[in-house]
């Protein structure tokens, strides 16, 4: 139910007893009153029974009448029915109807058998019978959904009730505004409803409704942006009527009782307006005042100036309309006369030509500026008392509200909340807001009234700074600060530095002179009042406290360059300052890091400082002292480690528990690499860098250790070209551009040479190492093919190379199994009987291949090749298996290039693409399971299908370059699906198909334009919903199209990347 428009059932709650009807039935099944015992004699009364019978009474309607609610006295009524003396009664039947038509209803009734105290029926507690105003938590309910839904609200009815009717008020409302950035709380108007205590707010563009017992206070919220907002609110308490004064300078006529709109008062180009206490309509525009006549608006007084001035506030004392302008002062109209009064300025008698607040205390009209106090008018005696201002009572000369509860009156002014005792005549307390939990100055005061269910139990008034908190006083009562309301919240600036949470609460800094630390309560969404500190904040860490199990926060500012520990309370605990002798106080913090014994920070001016937070002691070291370097930056701390990041030293290390400096961590000067194999020997990580040699790195402790390098860099590598790198579990095998060797940890060995140049390798690109009890075997992929050396004496025994049938010299990969070494080159794959090391034959020799698509299903990964066929390769066993390949039978002439593979919905079966077409293999036997020739009606691309993909049982393939359509087969029933032309869909008919992915239920499928000169910027992703068999919008980029992938992910946000180019991310709306 919302509580603004159900006035009559807000006040105070009286029992009702309005009516109940009876039914007495007679049952079919025998007499409902009999007396078979009792002879037809006459009473003396003169009644005569007869010996037996039925009474049907019908309905009767009972009014209960005599409650009185202030003693708790229930209504009541009677109901005599006559029997027999001695009557036997049976097959009684009683049924009760409230109905709730025409006010048939009664409140928790109970109805007793009188003389006997049987309770018939007893609904005391329970509510009204025949109709249901309130649920059964109260007249209200709130709720929030868990997480789509809510059932907390409900009634308690007769069980066997049938509701005829159901009206059900949904208001909105609304948690505080949470914004990141700086937000302007602005109060235009408030109004209350008298009967519901409802407050209505126009603040910024939109109307609140405030209860102040429900949780949120905001109710409702009606949106008036297109208008402008709400500049001026009237409350018509006799009609329940508020009535809107809107940017536009339009009007709005709110019912409160139903939530309906009415007809308004007509348009004007007005920006204040007020009704009288005899229910006149007076409004302000710019050239003066207006009233309302009942049919249109007239002028009764204009201002003096030609050009105009903005009303700022209007108020009707004793059938006097004051009306404020900027800039002119008070124009003054006696409704009751129908007469132009003299008008006020800083001519006559007033004390500033602009009046933003207009009160009555007593006797006493107050007018608040916001550049003189307070002027005050007695309008009984018709004189001016002396104006209060700066310069007496005041702390400063912007009146932002004022408001007048019982004998106090209270004036905000600046940073203060002043009270004024009118019984005596004297000035009492003066607030400071900060007290109250207010940051800035006051903005706007608000007196809410307790009347009403809606209102707060007792009469309050609302302070606030113009940031959207809201603080809830309840003058002349104990608590005097209720607490707030939080309507909205916004940081103070949008200058902000450094950012931490600690106990989730986010600390951010501010740069804006300010001094202000801002303070955002993660659980509860919202800006609390930010903290005060002496300067701006350059930086901010949070770090463990003297406390034990406590967290503080470490802050940097600007002014001194000193770090300040604080506590989560505000306070500050220590200051950490060395300007005193052991640095600089003419430079500033550049970065802060802080653990349970050190603090540590750069300094911009290139000094590193060190403070002991048990004894306090200050190290500081720049380049006279030890740095390398005065290009300083970031620093941290890892257990006693400091490190510092240099621009152009690497990162400097520093021992704190023996006050040295430790070898700083450079880069090796190498990027792009080819070739970087790794490593693990022990705890030992070796990373092998094509042009610098091998890095070092023990992960037991973190330490980086001396790299092995080459010899024109003091190593003892034969060269620092780093090609491959394995191990035997002890020893680390260095294969390089002019040699390999063995280093044990401590040396190293040469591998060894044979007598004529085929076993004379000079390049180690591979190693594959069999290590046994006897030492065993290493086999290298060399620059001369496949050499096996003794890991005991690193002796060679023998090459294969292309004498022996090797597909090609230079072996970039070797590996083994149980029966054969392996040996892979650019031609083909080489395979070496184990047992007497011996070339047995090739795989693929002859042939290069430019892709490699590839398959997995179950443990064996299938790998389409250019003029290879399908490789097979078994990953349980990790050992090659014999391929898919036009010579073997398997794959149709031409199908050796294979530009395309995917699993089959049914098992064991794979779709094999290439220049013939399709085939369906049978993976366990080889077999072809069906072919679709290139030349078949089943087949709809222009050339060999490529990214083929299946989904939803439908296989999807494309051409590339040779048409922009995308093919389609549907592998269930093996029938043909019309093409989805991808060029047409992006404005790019002819162009190229560049790639294809399913994104979800999405295809997403990048086109770019078949001329290459032209393919910079062009095309784009057209995006086909398999779903709906529809098109969704299209994504187009900017700069040439790449390989492009897409993820969408499981709240409907899509990445796009557009291969090396860049990354994209889009909402579920495409944005």
């Amino acid at each position: 139910m919302k509580l603004g428009h159900q006035g009559d059932r807000l006040g105070a709650r009286r029992q009702r007893a309005l009516s109940m009807v009876f039914l007495m039935v007679l049952m079919s099944m025998g007499p409902l009153l009999t007396t078979p015992v009792v002879s037809a004699h006459a009473e003396p009364s003169g009644v005569t029974w007869p010996l037996e019978g039925s009474n049907d009474t019908g309905w009767v309607t009972l009014d209960a009448l005599g409650a009185v609610p202030e003693t708790g006295q229930r209504a009541s009524a009677d109901w005599d029915l006559a029997f027999a003396p001695g009557a036997e009664l049976s097959n009684v039947t009683l049924e009760i109807r409230a109905s709730g038509e025409n006010g048939m209803t009664i409140q928790e009734p109970q109805l007793v058998i009188d003389g006997l105290g049987t309770s018939l029926l007893d609904w005391r507690g329970l509510g009204v019978l025949g109709e249901a105003n309130a649920f059964t938590t109260g007249e209200t309910y709130a709720g929030r959904l868990n997480p789509n839904s809510n059932s907390g609200a409900g009634w308690d009815l007769p069980s066997d009730a049938e509701i005829t009717k159901m009206v059900i008020e949904a208001l909105s409302p609304a948690d505080p505004l949470v914004s990141l950035t700086p937000f302007d709380f602005e109060v235009r108007s408030q109004a209350v409803n008298p009967e519901t205590g409802l407050l209505y707010l126009a603040v910024n563009d939109q109307l609140l409704v405030l209860n102040a017992n429900n949780n949120p206070p905001v109710i409702d919220v009606y949106d008036y942006e297109n208008e402008g907002g709400v500049l001026d609110t009237v409350m018509d308490s006799s009609s329940g009527v508020l009535h809107l004064l809107m940017g536009d300078g339009t009007f709005r006529a709110l019912q409160t009782a139903d939530s309906s709109f009415i007809t308004p008062l007509a348009d004007g180009d007005f920006e204040q307006f007020l009704m009288t206490s005899a229910g006149e309509v007076f409004a302000a525009n710019q050239q003066g005042l207006s009233e309302w006549n009942g049919a249109a608006w007239s002028v009764v007084s204009s201002i003096a100036t030609t050009e105009g001035a903005q009303p700022l506030a209007m108020i009707e004392v004793g059938g006097v309309v004051y009306a404020a302008f900027d800039g002119v002062g008070v124009l003054r109209y006696n409704a009751n006369t129908g007469s132009s009064l003299a008008a006020w300025s800083s001519a006559n008698n007033l004390h500033s030509d602009t009046v933003t607040h207009m009160t009555t205390s007593g006797n006493q009209l107050l007018l608040g500026s916001p550049d003189n106090g307070l002027a005050r008018f007695d309008y009984v005696a018709g004189f001016w008392l002396s104006t209060w201002n700066s310069g007496n009572w005041l702390a400063s000369d912007f009146i932002a509200g004022l408001a007048r509860v019982g004998p106090t009156l209270f004036i905000l002014n600046g940073d203060s909340l002043h009270t004024y005792n009118t019984t005596n005549g004297v000035f009492s307390t003066t607030y400071a807001l900060t007290t109250l939990g207010l940051a800035d100055d006051g903005a706007s005061l608000l007196h809410w009234p307790s009347n009403g269910l809606a209102s707060p139990a007792v009469e309050a008034l609302l302070v606030d700074d113009g940031s959207g908190n809201l603080i809830h006083l309840s003058p002349n009562q104990v608590p005097f600060i209720e607490g707030n309301m939080l309507l909205a919240s916004a940081p103070s600036t949008d200058d902000l530095t450094a950012l931490v949470e600690l106990d989730n609460m986010l600390y951010v800094g501010t740069a804006d002179n300010s001094m202000k630390l801002l303070r955002y309560d993660i659980a509860q969404s919202a800006w609390m009042a930010p903290w005060t500190l002496s300067d701006n904040v350059l930086d901010m860490v949070v770090g463990p406290s003297a406390q034990q199990g406590t967290s503080s926060l470490f802050v940097a500012m600007e002014g001194t360059p000193s770090v300040v520990e604080i506590d989560t309370n505000g306070n500050t605990i220590q200051s950490y300052d060395g300007t005193s002798g052991c640095y600089p106080s003419s430079t500033t913090v550049l970065d802060v890091a802080v653990n349970a014994d050190s603090v540590v920070f750069s300094l911009e001016s290139g000094v590193f400082v060190h403070f002991d937070r048990a004894t306090a002691g200050c190290t500081a070291y720049d380049t006279t002292n030890g740095l390398p370097t005065s290009f300083v930056g970031d620093v941290a701390l890892f257990d006693t480690t400091a490190y510092m990041a240099t621009e152009n030293k690497g990162l400097l290390r520093y021992d704190i528990t023996n006050d040295t400096w430790l070898e700083p961590w450079g880069s090796t000067g190498i990027n792009g690499v080819n070739n970087a194999p790794v490593a693990m020997v022990g705890d030992i990580l070796h990373l092998g860098l094509q042009g610098y040699g091998v890095v070092r790195k023990d992960l037991s402790t973190g330490e980086i250790l001396s790299p092995l390098t080459a010899g024109n860099r003091g190593g003892l590598l034969p060269s620092d070209q780093i090609y491959a790198l394995d191990t035997d579990g002890a020893n680390l095998y260095i294969g390089t551009q002019q040699g390999a060797r063995k280093w044990d940890g401590n040396q190293m060995t040469s591998f060894g040479q044979g007598s004529s140049w085929q076993t004379r390798p000079q390049q180690f690109f591979d190693f594959a190492v069999e290590a046994s009890i006897s030492g065993g075997s290493l086999y290298a992929g060399t620059n001369i093919g496949v050499c096996k050396y003794s890991i005991a004496t690193m002796g060679i025994n023998d090459c294969q190379n292309v004498y022996d049938g090797m597909p090609n010299w230079a072996t970039y990969s070797v590996g083994y199994d149980s029966n054969y070494v392996y040996g892979g080159t650019t031609s083909g794959v080489g395979l070496i009987t184990k047992s007497n090391f011996q070339h047995d034959y090739n795989w693929g020799q002859d042939t290069q291949t430019g892709n490699a698509v590839v398959e997995i299903m179950g443990n064996t990964a299938y790998i389409g090749t250019e003029g290879l066929g399908v490789l097979r390769y078994d990953i349980a066993n990790n050992q090659w298996l014999t391929p898919f390949t036009e010579d073997n039978g398997v794959l149709d002439g031409g199908n050796d290039d294979v530009t395309g593979l995917v699993a089959d919905i049914r098992p064991n079966l794979l779709w094999v693409g290439g220049d013939d077409g399709f085939q369906l293999i049978n993976v366990t036997t080889g077999g072809e399971a069906y072919d679709i020739e290139r030349s078949s009606s089943l087949y709809n691309a222009a050339s060999a299908p490529h990214d083929m993909l299946i989904h939803n049982n439908i296989l999807y393939y494309h051409a590339r370059t040779t048409s922009d359509e995308v093919s389609r087969l549907d592998v269930a029933n093996l029938t043909a699906l019309s093409n989805l032309d991808i060029g047409a869909q992006v404005g790019e008919n002819g162009g190229d198909i560049v790639n294809m992915e399913m994104s979800g239920d999405t295809l997403m499928v990048s086109v770019v334009s078949g001329q290459w000169w032209n393919s910079d910027g062009s095309g784009g992703i057209a995006r086909w919903n398999t779903t709906t068999s529809s098109w969704e919008a299209n994504i187009l980029p900017t700069g040439s199209i790449d390989r492009v992938t897409a993820y969408e992910s499981s709240n409907g946000n899509t990445w796009v990347s557009w291969g090396e180019l860049k990354l994209e991310l889009y909402d579920s709306n495409q944005n």
